[in-house]
């Protein structure tokens, strides 16, 4: 007879095995998380960018139609005006780079615009809205940081 010795066989993982895998997951996260980050900023960069065109589309009707630009408002106050020309849900929801929506009319340094006011987004971000839809420069253009927390595309100067 022969001699037979029963080795058991054990399932499962070593902690060495399960020490290179969790190594190679993070190697693979830690390469797709910039990626994913620089998808979603271009994404918030063109949600904003679409919302506001489709804002000043539809202040510029509004004024082609009457002669008149919509009157100023606190931020995130839908004006009256606006009603059928723009969303109201829309216009009071906080934008995609956060902060409100707000108009602005005979201010101090334009004569009217619209924007957002306090966003909680950076500068960045702005900058990067600003190349899509402007000059790519905060201080000139169009779309312009007018004061403190305010970011307002300008539709007609003084």
């Amino acid at each position: 007879m022969i001699n037979e010795k029963h080795y058991s066989q054990k399932s499962g993982f070593t902690l060495i095995e399960i020490m290179i895998v969790l190594l190679m997951i993070g190697v693979l996260a830690s390469v797709a998380l910039p990626g994913f980050a620089k998808v979603r900023r271009a994404a918030t960069t063109r949600a904003f960018s679409n919302d506001i065109k489709a804002l000043i589309y539809a202040a510029e009707c509004y004024e082609l139609e009457t002669g008149y630009w919509l009157p100023h408002t606190n931020p995130g106050v839908f004006p009256a005006e606006l009603d059928g020309y723009y969303s109201e849900v829309v216009f009071e929801s906080p934008t995609s780079v956060g902060g409100n929506w707000a108009i602005e009319f005979d201010g101090n340094e334009i004569w009217s615009g619209l924007g957002i006011v306090n966003p909680t987004l950076g500068p960045d971000y702005l900058e990067l809205i600003d190349q899509t839809i402007d000059d790519g420069n905060l201080n000139t253009g169009q779309f312009r940081q007018i004061s403190a927390g305010k970011y307002f595309y300008v539709l007609e100067e003084i």
